[in-house]
């Protein structure tokens, strides 16, 4: 089969103890099958540890975390299934992460996930949005999918990439509302249309803009479960000086001149991630807003950052860029119930996205 990956995803390197996160604390780590036998067959003592350090249950098997520790995380941050068995015997996630994957039939999308700060810094120092390459991969095709319904959807992509680049916000939120209409009859000619620009968007009304919204969405967010407890006091922090976190943003725009470059790869990064997943949940419409909220909420933790440091650099973005994803991107419950809420009609923030990004990006 073929993999599709952005140019940059061949550089990505783990910088191991150089980062300063660790991908072995706070997360909960999933065992996938083929590894989890394997485990099963070890003997020994470092066997019988394997069996007592592993949670197995009717979801599947992941180790059980000690302190927010993964149990086989050593006092030097070392891995002792590493040590003991090699790198062969590290779980799927272990030897992927951050880099994600999709499969379409023959065609296998990949990428690095922004809650890798060596990701981050990889996506956020290119010079342009990213180009696209196929590597022919060693790997047997997934189960059928809709061959022509996914062709659809990624010309679609391809379309919202454009918008998405010439800030037209209105005509992608209307693009979004059109296309799920139509993904929901599976009409896919009518996809190529609109993704050939023959149909006219009927513009997304311009309403004004409500801090009412952006307090609705933050305390939305902050009653999420948290990956770092940390996170909901600092959303709740910026809903409590919200007037002074908005009135930074000219500041910080001034001070870190790249701002809009960065914002553009952000929302690029959502959209190719998971633009195409609508073939398999029919909800093209929130993976279109979803960019967009990503955005925004980034932006807020920028201004925030400046506000507080009176700077802001390009380890800021990356760190602000990996909060946001850790929470929301690699906890699907949050991912879902983020998705869900754009679908809320009650929810302020998605009538007032584009008068919103028009005034921030001004």
């Amino acid at each position: 089969m073929k993999q599709y990956r952005p140019s940059y995803y061949k550089d990505f390197r783990c910088i191991a103890g150089a980062c300063s996160d660790n991908c072995c604390i706070g997360w909960e780590i999933d065992i996938d099958p083929q590894t989890d036998a394997f485990y099963q067959s070890v003997g020994g003592d470092f066997g019988c540890r394997l069996k007592q350090d592993i949670l197995r249950d009717e979801h599947g098997s992941q180790f059980i975390l000690k302190g927010e520790r993964c149990p086989f995380l050593n006092e030097q941050n070392l891995c002792d299934i590493y040590i003991h068995l090699g790198e062969q015997a590290l779980c799927e996630i272990c030897t992927q992460h951050p880099r994600y994957h999709e499969w379409y039939g023959s065609i296998k999308e990949s990428g690095v996930g922004l809650c890798c700060e060596a990701a981050g810094r990889l996506i956020f120092s290119q010079d342009s949005l990213p180009t696209y390459e196929y590597v022919n991969i060693d790997e047997e095709s997934s189960d059928d999918i809709d061959e022509e319904g996914f062709d659809a959807l990624r010309a679609a992509r391809n379309y919202a990439f454009e918008l998405a680049k010439q800030h037209d916000w209105s005509a992608l939120l209307s693009f979004g509302e059109e296309l799920q209409d139509a993904l929901e009859w599976e009409d896919w000619e009518e996809i190529r249309r609109l993704a050939a620009g023959e149909i006219t968007l009927i513009p997304t009304p311009n309403t004004s803009v409500s801090p009412n919204a952006l307090n609705q969405l933050l305390t939305f967010l902050s009653e999420l479960e948290p990956i770092d407890p940390q996170w909901p006091a600092l959303l709740q922090n910026i809903c409590d000086k919200l007037p002074d976190v908005l009135a930074a943003l000219p500041a910080y725009k001034s001070a870190y001149p790249r701002w809009s470059d960065d914002m553009d790869q952000l929302i690029h990064y959502f959209l190719y991630r998971y633009f195409c997943k609508s073939l398999f949940d029919e909800d093209v419409r929130s993976k279109t807003i979803l960019p967009l909220v990503a955005c925004i909420v980034v932006l807020l933790l920028n201004a925030e950052t400046f506000l507080r440091k009176g700077s802001f650099a390009l380890e800021d973005q990356i760190f602000t860029a990996k909060q946001f994803s850790k929470e929301i991107e690699y906890c699907t419950e949050n991912l879902e119930a983020l998705c869900e809420a754009f679908w809320d009609p009650d929810f302020l923030l998605v009538r007032q996205l584009n008068a919103l990004l028009l005034q921030i990006f001004a």
